[in-house]
């Protein structure tokens, strides 16, 4: 088992978000989780019943505004996404109500060639729409919860029950210091450490930036 692997184990063995942006980004899941059978998932499955304040879903989402591309442009760090550039998701609404979403990224450097992989994303009905799960492969899925919605539509802040993880998202691969700062108050206003959040680097000024996650210089 690689050390990437191995540390992403002790990251996110009780979270399914984790696991399944895991999946989203790797793109090849299922080379570390063929087990004989589901019945080797109930640690982890245990894991995700962990007593929190639950949080609070946006009121109110109209998915035909939601659709169409985000940059991500912040994040809780993970060890699934310290080598990333570019992280980019466009989300495609399914005639059935689900959403297509792919994810587009550089690994260690733009100069490197871009990846795209793609997963299938659900809503819980009687969520008005807040409330997504990841599918990232068989029965398994995360819960993804939108926490809020700008109104002029242009970010969206995701989150997980548990508040490890909290993903900042918009139209454009900049933001102001003054609205960026008021995004991580939502966030506060939630529970979360804002403290935690670091940039992503989504143009190549940025790289080495306080406050962004570069990749290390020896990788690019």
């Amino acid at each position: 088992m690689s050390n990437e692997v191995r540390d992403s184990f002790k990251l996110f063995l009780c979270d399914f978000d984790g696991l399944a942006h895991w999946a989203k980004v790797l793109g090849r899941p299922m080379k570390f989780f063929k087990f004989p059978s589901l019945l080797l998932w109930l640690p982890i499955l245990s894991c995700s019943l962990v007593t929190a304040q639950p949080l609070q879903l946006a009121p109110s989402v109209d998915l035909s505004r939601i659709v169409g591309g985000w940059y991500i442009l912040a994040a809780i760090p993970n060890g699934f996404e310290k080598h990333l550039v570019g992280m980019y998701d466009y989300y495609s609404l399914l005639p059935d109500g689900s959403i297509r979403e792919d994810f587009f990224t550089h690994r260690d450097s733009f100069s490197r060639k871009e990846e795209h992989y793609t997963v299938h994303d659900t809503i819980t009905p009687g969520t008005h729409n807040a409330l997504w799960h990841v599918h990232f492969f068989g029965p398994i899925s995360a819960p993804f919860p939108l926490l809020y919605v700008s109104p002029d539509d242009n970010y969206l802040l995701f989150g997980y029950p548990n508040r490890q993880l909290g993903w900042i998202y918009s139209r454009s691969p900049k933001i102001d210091e003054k609205s960026y700062r008021e995004l991580l108050r939502h966030f506060e206003e939630q529970g979360y450490d804002s403290s935690r959040f670091r940039r992503i680097v989504q143009l190549p000024d940025q790289l080495d930036k306080a406050g962004f996650t570069s990749p290390p210089k020896s990788s690019r």
